[in-house]
């Protein structure tokens, strides 16, 4: 694919002073190869355990837990939304002398320069979504304990905050990387990445623009208030059921145990998953601090958002973890009888 970054370019030519072909080279073919490996594991995984909770919210949520289905709705689809773009990029990155550069590996690499911009600029949305949610969350089970439970209407409208507070972070970075490489007029950035020929289309951010500063500072403005906000719809949840503590019964009292576990893990995980790689990534940038390899491994870490998400969910809310024992018992003990049957068969005989 002709790389149509306008300061990004090949510098070596595609035959060399005595006529010979300048073939392909990776200096990190083998490591990409390793990464891709556990990049669709991340895919298989994180897609698996994302869609299996939705359907188990939609379809497998019964009594007391039933008024709360939405609110976990909107986790799975924050989680499903990040996941499918996130897969869709399959980044590769390089963070050097102030400057953050991005290949996609993924089906989006086939899209013309623009449009992949673009498609970065809805991931970084996606990823903010995974948080703001959280708040979206705490509101919804605040409402749902001192008032009566969401309608659909009021549900989605909710999640459509939560997806218009996330917006600006991906709007910024959008234009960061559009415009930022503006800033080194005539620098040819292909100079700043891997050994690698023919370069792939590159999508280049620098630190020195306005639009990268802004972005940073709305993304972690954006981030730090929807965890101020779950925290204090938490706060909120946890005195009401104190204050209301002998009108409840217990069996409501263990279900809101449930509740605040999982939204407990569900802010803790990002921080594990997702804001600590990338304040490792981010710090060292303004410092000006070369990150190689690394850097991609941070990546694939923020991919296992919704994997964690999920597999959380499902561990700490007692029906849809008994559910998956249920079937995969059953699945088992289906297969090791089809086994049994098959050994202790006897051959028909010879007439």
């Amino acid at each position: 694919m002709r790389n149509q970054n306008p300061h990004v370019w090949n510098f070596l030519n595609e035959t060399d002073e005595y006529g010979n072909v300048t073939l392909p080279y990776d200096e990190l073919a083998k490591f990409n190869f390793v990464c891709s490996i556990i990049f669709n594991l991340a895919l298989v995984f994180g897609g698996i355990m994302s869609f299996t909770l939705l359907y188990l919210v939609l379809y497998q949520t019964t009594g007391s837990f039933k008024p709360y289905s939405r609110m976990l709705v909107m986790c799975c689809v924050a989680d499903i939304f990040y996941w499918m773009i996130d897969h869709t990029l399959h980044q590769k990155s390089r963070q050097i002398d102030g400057v953050f550069l991005i290949s996609l590996n993924g089906i989006g690499k086939y899209l013309s320069y623009e449009h992949q911009m673009i498609l970065t600029g809805v991931y970084i949305t996606t990823l903010v979504l995974t948080h703001t949610t959280l708040a979206a969350q705490g509101y919804y089970r605040y409402h749902t304990l001192r008032y009566k439970p969401l309608s659909t209407l009021h549900t989605i409208i909710v999640f459509m905050l939560a997806v218009v507070a996330a917006a600006p972070s991906g709007v910024i970075g959008y234009m960061a990387f559009k415009h930022s490489t503006e800033i080194r007029p005539g620098f040819n950035y292909g100079t700043l990445w891997y050994k690698e020929y023919p370069l792939p289309a590159l999508l280049v951010v620098d630190v020195q623009h306005i639009y990268q500063k802004l972005y940073y500072v709305i993304s972690t403005i954006t981030v730090s208030a929807s965890y101020t906000f779950s925290i204090l719809f938490a706060y909120m949840s946890v005195n009401h059921l104190r204050d209301f503590d002998h009108i409840y019964s217990k069996k409501t009292k263990l279900l809101h145990q449930k509740l605040s576990k999982c939204l407990l893990f569900q802010n803790i995980a990002p921080l594990f998953v997702s804001i600590i790689p990338i304040l490792v990534m981010v710090v060292p940038l303004f410092f000006k601090i070369t990150i190689n390899q690394e850097i991609t491994v941070f990546m694939i870490a923020i991919s296992l958002i919704p994997a964690f998400n999920s597999l959380v969910t499902l561990l700490i809310i007692s029906p849809y973890r008994d559910f998956v024992k249920k079937v995969l018992c059953r699945n088992f003990f289906h297969s090791s009888m089809s086994t049994v049957v098959n050994t202790t068969s006897c051959p028909a005989s010879d007439q």
